[in-house]
């Protein structure tokens, strides 16, 4: 590696008013978009596949921040509100939470029959041994 970056250092000290060093960057701005587009159309697909596959199931996915006491009840109390005054429809909801960093595990337990929390930690561990 030492070998490949002292040469880099050569090659760069080439170029006249320190343009070997934004050709470089430039080089490596470049590297790294191809690699993300390379990259990013498989985890987009498997994203997308969970989220159609939870969609086809009824499934919706709350977004809730379940470390902030403040952001989980207050979250959960307005979303219940909105379907108690027929603004949102009644659907499943999923809760996701990793069981040690959750604020309030017992007011997981007390929410009404449409939300179900999912502990992360059990839920990839049943994932994986079946």
């Amino acid at each position: 590696m030492n070998k490949y970056k002292s040469l880099v250092k050569k090659a760069t000290a080439y170029f006249p008013f320190g343009l070997g060093n934004k050709i470089l960057r430039l080089y490596r701005i470049a590297a790294k978009i191809i690699l993300d587009l390379v990259s990013m159309p498989p985890s987009l697909m498997i994203s997308l596949m969970i989220s159609q596959i939870t969609r086809f199931l009824g499934f919706r996915v709350f977004p809730v921040n379940t470390t902030r006491i403040g952001h989980l009840i207050i979250e959960t109390d307005c979303l219940i509100k909105e379907i108690a005054m027929q603004r949102i429809k009644p659907k499943k909801w999923l809760i996701f939470y990793d069981g040690a960093n959750v604020s309030n595990s017992a007011y997981l337990e007390l929410l009404p029959d449409y939300f179900f929390p999912v502990n992360t930690k059990n839920f990839i561990l049943k994932m994986i041994y079946g």
